[in-house]
């Protein structure tokens, strides 16, 4: 039995179809070392979604958020993005990679979805 999804480029499908990307930097930080920079990719399209909002314990209440997230191509980067990389949007806006998980099929221009939290630096 064959995949229905076998012979679908998702990446392509992405930077044909998403709408709202913007050129952000990537940085591949050493997990052991957060202040070093291991590569870095410039301009990859990548689309920020702000995902359903939520709630979280605070101080005996609840406090609400939404959460934020970044779509792009893994193959513009030349690395694979991983928890505790960085985005920077072109406004200067850093974010933390919370989690990185490829979508899509792997493959040469599988999709990375990552979950971010704001840098407070």
């Amino acid at each position: 039995m064959s995949d229905e999804l076998d012979g679908i480029d998702f990446g392509q499908d992405f930077a044909d179809l998403a709408p709202g990307r913007r050129p952000v930097t990537i940085e591949s930080v050493d997990p052991d070392a957060p202040t070093t920079v291991r590569f870095t990719a410039e301009d990859v399209p990548a689309a920020r979604l702000v995902t359903k909002p939520g709630t979280a314990p605070a101080r005996g209440g609840e406090v609400g958020f939404s959460g934020t997230e970044f779509w792009f191509r893994t193959d513009l980067l030349g690395f694979e993005p991983k928890a505790r990389d960085r985005i920077t949007e072109a406004d200067g806006t850093v974010w933390i990679v919370d989690a990185a998980e490829l979508t899509g099929g792997g493959g040469p221009s599988a999709l990375a979805k990552c979950p971010v939290t704001r840098s407070r630096s």
